[in-house]
């Protein structure tokens, strides 16, 4: 999964102690470097298959079918582009 945007069901993470796992991968990989790509790896690595897939619209990269149709719940501004850099609303 990516961890540019994520849901959480909080009851359900505390209950699976995965604030403790995601700590502990931190912590292995400082020890012994293995992962390089920030926060990403530690949350897959704790999560494992534990996570439900959404609807792309719920994380719409630019360019995109979801972005290009307007019909996207969350902008996703991957990549150099963002919004505050834009010149006109109709920029997006």
């Amino acid at each position: 999964f990516n961890a540019g945007v994520m849901f959480m069901h909080l009851d359900r993470w505390q209950d699976q102690r995965l604030t403790e796992e995601v700590e502990f991968w931190i912590q292995k990989n400082n020890e012994m470097p293995v992962y390089d790509l920030a926060s990403n790896p530690p949350l897959v690595l704790a999560v494992k298959r534990n996570f439900e897939v959404l609807d792309d619209v719920w994380n719409c990269y630019h360019s995109s079918p979801c972005w290009d149709a307007g019909n996207a719940s969350i902008l996703h501004w991957n990549g150099p582009q963002k919004p505050w850099q834009l010149q006109k609303r109709s920029d997006f």
